[in-house]
């Protein structure tokens, strides 16, 4: 083999390796580019947003400001002055999978929220005396393992097309002197069965132990929870007017919206 012949085939050699790295360079940022776009698309998933969804829902708390949730959840879709009582306002979050209601005073101080899930399949959770309640699945009935005793009030509303029901428990210094309410609103999905003499539209002053109630207490599945400010109870929030206020989402406003439930 000649010199010149040695030199050529060197070349060769030479632009097979430069080539070979090249092509693994590639293949290098093609599989971190790929890992990147997979742990973006889980992300944009069901599964991702989900996540980022229970995240920014455990990240509220109720005595802090209106601007505090603004930037966790956007701007509300709704906006509602005097209710659920004159001096109070309310603001809706509609989220892909749940509905939050903030029920704000005069100076935008947060003195309660509510929690629905708009899907069965989504199941947010909030802990109460270390039992978790998940909503769309935990029962009234199995707050007895919450250690939280009967509820100190019972609300109760039925209508022709419309549905609320909610117990409200104090949790006294080891929930921090907060209130919790779970309810059923007719805004997200429902399971529960009446009472063969059900009782018709009335507000909060009801005996727990009145058969109706017990009706539903016994096959209602939780789908709202509420979680008041330190010293904030419902009658504060309105359960003890006539009629009762709604703690969640109002259906005759968010049925505007795709997606929403067509009640009762």
């Amino acid at each position: 083999m000649t010199l010149h012949e040695g030199i050529k085939r060197l070349s060769r050699t030479n632009l097979v390796v430069l080539g070979a790295l090249i092509l693994g360079a590639v293949g290098a940022i093609t599989t971190l580019s790929g890992g990147v776009s997979i742990l973006k698309g889980w992300f944009s998933s069901t599964p991702g947003r989900n996540a980022q969804e229970i995240a920014k829902l455990e990240s509220l708390a109720a005595g802090t400001t209106l601007e505090s949730f603004k930037k966790t959840l956007g701007e509300p879709t709704f906006v509602n002055p005097g209710e659920p009582k004159p001096e109070l306002t309310e603001y809706l979050f509609v989220l892909r999978k749940t509905y939050v209601q903030v029920i704000a005073d005069a100076s935008q101080t947060v003195l309660a929220f509510s929690v629905t899930t708009r899907e069965k399949s989504f199941n947010p959770q909030i802990d109460v005396n270390a039992f978790s309640v998940r909503l769309g699945q935990t029962k009234f009935t199995d707050l007895d393992q919450a250690d939280i005793g009967e509820p100190d009030r019972v609300a109760y509303s039925l209508g022709a097309r419309r549905f609320f029901y909610a117990e409200e428990y104090y949790l006294a210094n080891p929930g921090n002197y907060q209130t919790v309410i779970f309810s059923i609103n007719d805004a997200g999905p429902m399971e529960f069965t009446l009472h063969d003499d059900p009782l018709g539209e009335v507000g909060a002053k009801l005996s727990f132990r009145d058969d109706r109630i017990q009706a539903v207490h016994r096959t209602g599945i939780i789908n709202t929870y509420t979680l008041t400010a330190p010293g904030v109870n419902g009658a504060d929030l309105g359960l003890d007017e006539d009629y009762g206020a709604i703690l969640g989402a109002d259906l005759d406003q968010v049925r505007v919206l795709s997606n929403s439930h067509e009640g009762f």
